[in-house]
């Protein structure tokens, strides 16, 4: 499971990603972050039991989180893919 975040360049911003991320009982599996303009541009993929979603919506009431995208692997293989999974 992967989500794509954008964060304001706040001190402590990815900090507070990652510790939130593990209180609602997700295990960060890799995270890659890049600044892209005025922002950061984070990829972060876990690894739990519950629904992402939950996750996400945690994320998006973070005052230094300005965007959170679900990014579903089994969709965009079906879809690079031609349909087949």
């Amino acid at each position: 499971m992967k989500l794509k975040l954008r964060l304001r360049p706040e001190h402590g911003a990815l900090q507070r990603v990652l510790v939130h991320t593990g209180r609602r009982g997700f295990e960060p599996v890799s995270l890659t972050a890049r600044p892209d303009g005025d922002a950061m541009s984070v990829e972060l993929e876990v690894r739990g039991a519950r629904d992402i979603t939950l996750l996400a919506r945690t994320l998006e009431r973070l005052y230094e989180v300005t965007s959170v995208d679900v990014v579903d692997d089994q969709e965009l293989r079906a879809c690079c893919n031609g349909g087949s999974k």
